[in-house]
């Protein structure tokens, strides 16, 4: 039985903005680990300001830990993405300059992605 290719191509959209929205998620969920550790450079010359933000050294080092964790999934991701992006270029009614290709790479560069 022969598949429909534009199912096929619709399950890959799907897929493909799930994996834009994980990266969304994983993007947001930076934000306040990225504070306190802009706040903890920031007072780093006042090691009294440093110590009352943050209680001790070892959430200080669990905070630059989860940041450093959290870059590393987002690189990840957007190079899952960009693979994914020229695998799907390759694919029949998703060539270069196609609507489903604009659609597709809008979608990433206001993802942040690219």
């Amino acid at each position: 039985m022969k598949r429909n290719p534009l199912i096929l191509i619709y399950n890959e959209k799907k897929l493909f903005f799930l994996q834009v929205w994980i990266h969304q998620l994983i993007t947001s969920s930076m934000a306040r680990p990225l504070e306190t550790v802009k706040d903890i450079n920031e007072s780093k010359d006042s090691w009294k300001i440093a110590t009352t933000k943050v209680k001790d050294t070892g959430s200080a080092v669990k905070n630059v830990l989860s940041v450093i964790e959290s870059l590393k999934k987002q690189v990840a991701m957007k190079h899952i993405v960009s693979l994914k992006n020229l695998n799907n270029r390759q694919k029949l009614g998703c060539e270069k300059g196609t609507g489903i290709d604009r659609a597709r790479m809008n979608m990433t560069k206001n993802s942040g992605i690219s």
